[in-house]
């Protein structure tokens, strides 16, 4: 489709952790906060997950 596209200098970065788990697997653990941080929040309010629930039955 052609909307990946290899990036030299990326403008953000999310750190990547690997940490070592009890049973010798890896976890890959991200640090998405500074691009929350810039992502433009919505503005409205999404609905309860009770009201959600209530409104399929």
């Amino acid at each position: 489709v052609g909307f990946i596209k290899p990036v030299n200098y990326s403008q953000w970065v999310s750190n990547i952790i690997l940490v070592l788990k009890k049973n010798g697997k890896i976890h890959i653990c991200i640090d998405f906060r500074d691009i929350n941080k810039a992502c433009p929040k919505d503005d409205f309010l999404l609905p309860s997950i009770d009201v959600i629930v209530d409104a399929t039955t």
